[in-house]
């Protein structure tokens, strides 16, 4: 039960993790403060909220498209209800503790996060696409085109890259959790289960490699299916950022196929192949004879490389950036290329109601609220 002493408790937590990512304005680019003082975006009154555009952990958790009011800039905002939170706490203070440290153009950073009543609000950039999985479902519903695919991985490795150089493990990529905005700009998002690998006690890394042992928290079964076999399988030898590789691999197939592998059967059966070695593929005319489609050979080649079953064996991130699947976005440049080969979505350019029903009660409870304590957390 959510208590008001809990809940002073918890908000109090929540505001001194902010207040320990608070960042100076010289670490803060033009783009992502919007040309505004971060303190400023800190007032729910500034922004005018449209529909419902995501929402996890049963609906405790939901991300509406908003807009400035001011500039009409199109922003996100993630609403957790604390009243009703499914999933432990600690996940959301081990996010904002991680992504307080994170400052790369591939991952999607926090312009503000502030707290008021029993709701924390996190203000992003809007991705005008939307993620991967929406693209598939909104029209892509066989499988995105290969190039785009190319584009899209290439610039989701330069995020894992980083999270890796930082070691970090992402523990939760899937198509979901890549974003696409205007412009062909990509972005990697869920890292509430991400894990920081130096946080680890130093007995964990006294055979010099940097391992993890325990398994993502409440909530991870959404991701089974884009997790790696030494990470379900839990035993002693642990689990390395080569695990994110093999996450990457479904997430091809998924992105090709219109879903991913294991998609069709029971979780524990899936459970049970993975760990007995079974290996899934691209699907097409090479693979399964019925299908219409054909990838080339790179494509193929880059999968099979990802989805190997020792890790050892499973090429680093910064390696598969220079992989030949990638060479095909070296002829022009993501901003020109992505938006054709997504063709016919568009970008949403500006905020579209729906119905008012979907946001009607929210809208009008946020213009009601007066922020008496706002933390900044922009980056």
């Amino acid at each position: 039960m959510y208590s008001c002493w809990n809940g002073w408790k918890i908000l109090r937590r929540i505001n001194e993790i902010l207040n320990s990512n608070r960042q100076s304005a010289n670490d803060i680019s033009k783009e992502e403060i919007l040309a505004s003082n971060p303190a400023e975006l800190c007032n729910i009154n500034l922004y005018r909220f449209g529909p419902l555009i995501g929402s996890s952990c049963e609906n405790s958790v939901n991300i509406y498209a908003a807009e400035r009011k001011d500039t009409k800039k199109p922003v996100a905002i993630r609403c957790v209800n604390l009243e009703y939170l499914k999933i432990p706490l600690s996940l959301l203070e081990d996010e904002l503790q991680i992504t307080g440290r994170l400052h790369h153009p591939n991952i999607l950073s926090f312009l503000c996060s502030f707290t008021n009543d029993s709701y924390i609000f996190t203000v992003t950039n809007h991705m005008s696409y939307g993620s991967c999985r929406d693209l598939l479902h909104a029209h892509f519903k066989g499988g995105l085109p290969e190039q785009a695919i190319a584009y899209i991985l290439k610039e989701t490795l330069r995020g894992l890259a980083y999270l890796h150089k930082q070691n970090i493990v992402h523990r939760s990529l899937r198509g979901s959790h890549i974003l696409v905005g205007s412009q062909g700009r990509v972005k990697l998002s869920g890292l509430r289960y991400c894990r920081a690998i130096d946080h680890l006690e130093p007995t964990h890394l006294s055979s010099g490699r940097r391992v993890i042992h325990d398994f993502p928290d409440v909530g991870f079964q959404s991701s089974l299916i884009w997790a790696s076999p030494e990470l379900l399988e839990q035993n002693l030898a642990g689990y390395t950022v080569k695990s994110d590789i093999y996450s990457l691999g479904i997430t091809a197939c998924e992105l090709a196929n219109g879903g991913p592998p294991f998609d069709d059967m029971p979780k524990m059966r899936m459970l049970l192949e993975k760990i007995n070695g079974i290996v899934p593929m691209l699907e097409d005319s090479k693979t399964v004879p019925s299908c219409d489609r054909t990838f080339s050979n790179n494509f193929h080649l880059m999968v099979e490389s990802c989805l190997r079953l020792d890790a050892h064996t499973r090429p680093r991130a910064v390696e598969l950036l220079h992989d030949d699947f990638f060479k095909v976005t070296k002829k022009r440049s993501i901003s020109e290329a992505l938006p054709e080969l997504l063709l016919p979505i568009r970008p949403l350019s500006r905020l579209e109601r729906g119905h008012e029903s979907d946001y009607e009660f929210l809208s009008n409870e946020m213009n009601n609220i007066t922020c008496a304590e706002t933390i900044e957390w922009s980056f």
